[in-house]
């Protein structure tokens, strides 16, 4: 629920989640009445990764849902005590997403007479936001006690007021960091394997990375230990992602292979860069000799590589809004075209050199709709070589799922 859109959640939804044993924690809090003090969780869910709140469910004390789910009198304005506690007495103000999702308490009832209150709060751009008259500063942790929310310190206050530039200036350092390290090792992999022909300059980097990047999601054993048990299948010539020979580099871990490298660093930044293995093709049914850059390849890199990051920081904890980029470079002219589809439109080519896709999304999104947000690239990929997707192409590409 996490990712699915506010207004569509229904009761069954609701039901379904619940029912899976998900239990209090980081991003996840039960009330079983309406709180007074709601701001509190909304501000450090704010101040935190973001996170949901299920007004009208009592938590066991192991943190799981008591079922079946009580939920709250249904009355009118409880979306606005929601709103209202988020304009009013945070500060600045969070606006959250909020849905009263009703039901029955007896299937014998004609309308429903109670809800299941669902509030969704996003990690914040404007934090810090205070409460108790602007004067505390709350924010989550994942705490095996039960206390799931503490008071900020003074430094984490502080790394709040200026968290834009210097996540920015820290997340541009640690892919600053892992260009420079595969530049390095892809130019002793291509002298290696000199004189293949069919290794060419040009290569794709995709990588995600938390928007806001802080401290180490895990202790340096623990991810090293999560790295290298994720593995996901590629249905490219890399058969799997991560790909090569492990090595363990400061703050993380890379991975050299034969045409790929891979970095995963403590702070989120997962990140691979991809040689051309398919190159100039010696014959091609749109030119001869033209080089190509295939469907078939990116739109299975795409999902490979967002998987692995859906399962990587599934298994790190974090909840947070995740970006992913995605650039070619060395394809000036080059043709996007796969074999056999019948180019009534003429074929996809590119003038420019290269190709720059950026998305931003939250964990939710990510665990709920990673296809459609391979779609979504795929379709910038077609539109940056001068085509508009049509959905019989974007059903092709992804049939290998």
């Amino acid at each position: 629920m996490f990712g699915t859109p506010i207004e569509s959640i229904d009761f069954s939804q609701v039901l379904s989640f619940l029912e899976t044993g998900v239990r209090e924690g980081f991003s996840l809090d039960f009330k079983e009445n309406f709180p007074s003090n709601l701001e509190k969780t909304l501000a450090a869910f704010a101040n935190t990764y973001g996170g949901m709140v299920l007004i009208g469910v009592e938590e066991t004390n192991t943190g799981a849902a008591v079922l079946p789910i009580k939920g709250v009198q249904l009355t009118s304005g409880l979306r606005e005590r929601v709103l209202q506690k988020g304009l009013e007495a945070v500060y600045p103000p969070v606006l959250p997403e909020v849905n009263v999702v009703e039901f029955k308490s007896d299937t014998e009832r004609s309308e429903a007479d109670r809800a299941v209150v669902v509030v969704r709060v996003a990690e914040s751009n404007d934090a810090p936001h205070a409460v108790e008259d602007r004067t505390v500063v709350y924010f989550r942790n994942d705490n095996i006690s039960g206390r799931f929310m503490r008071k900020a310190t003074l430094g984490e206050i502080e790394w709040l007021s200026n968290k834009r530039q210097r996540s920015l200036e820290e997340k541009e350092r640690l892919i600053r960091s892992a260009r420079e390290r595969t530049q390095q090792l892809r130019s002793r992999r291509r002298n290696a394997r000199h004189p293949r022909t069919y290794v060419r300059d040009g290569e794709m980097t995709l990588f995600t990375v938390p928007v806001f990047p802080r401290t180490p999601l895990m202790e340096t054993r623990s991810w090293f230990d999560v790295v290298q048990n994720t593995r996901v299948r590629s249905s490219t010539i890399l058969d799997h992602l991560p790909n090569g020979r492990v090595q363990r580099i400061a703050g993380g871990v890379l991975f050299d292979g034969e045409y790929s490298y891979s970095e995963f660093q403590q702070q989120g930044l997962i990140f691979h860069e991809l040689d051309y293995w398919w190159d100039y093709a010696p014959s091609s049914s749109v030119s001869p000799g033209a080089r190509q850059l295939y469907p078939e390849v990116t739109a299975p890199v795409i999902v490979s590589v967002l998987d692995l990051s859906r399962q990587v920081y599934r298994r790190a904890g974090y909840p947070g809004l995740v970006e992913f980029r995605f650039k070619a470079v060395g394809l000036a002219g080059a043709f996007f075209s796969k074999s056999g589809r019948n180019w009534l439109d003429g074929v996809p080519k590119l003038i420019e050199s290269e190709i720059n896709i950026s998305r931003r999304f939250s964990m939710g999104e990510l665990e709920e709709d990673l296809i459609a947000i391979s779609r979504d690239c795929q379709r910038q990929i077609y539109w940056a070589f001068g085509f508009d997707a049509k959905e019989k192409w974007l059903e092709d590409d992804f049939e290998f799922l």
